[in-house]
């Protein structure tokens, strides 16, 4: 979970960088999707995070559109966008064993 904020604030703050230059700049992040990765990686009868991944179609979509309109930051799902207020909200060691049980 600590990369991922990390990655929000460092394409935040670039976002902000690049703001009234003509130029956006968005970090996507969009949940879990289902490609071949999960059954490549044998995921996809033991982990949590895939059972009700979206489809890669729609999330290129919704990560199209968000770019599009110059959105900084944009979460796919309900699922993606209660993790991101998660991650502020609970302790390290809760997310280190929320991420555990999730990976399968």
């Amino acid at each position: 979970m600590l990369p991922f904020r990390c990655c929000i604030i460092v394409h935040g703050s670039l976002a902000e960088e690049v703001n009234g230059t003509g130029l956006t700049v968005t970090a996507f992040c969009p949940g879990p999707t289902a490609t071949v990765f999960d059954k490549a990686a044998d995921m996809e009868k033991d982990s949590n995070m895939f059972r009700h991944a979206a489809s890669a179609e729609k999330v290129a979509k919704a990560g199209y559109i968000a770019m599009m309109r110059g959105q900084a930051e944009s979460y796919h799902g309900a699922f993606t966008k209660a993790m991101n207020i998660g991650s502020r909200l609970v302790p390290r060691v809760v997310l280190r064993k929320f991420a555990r049980k999730m990976n399968g």
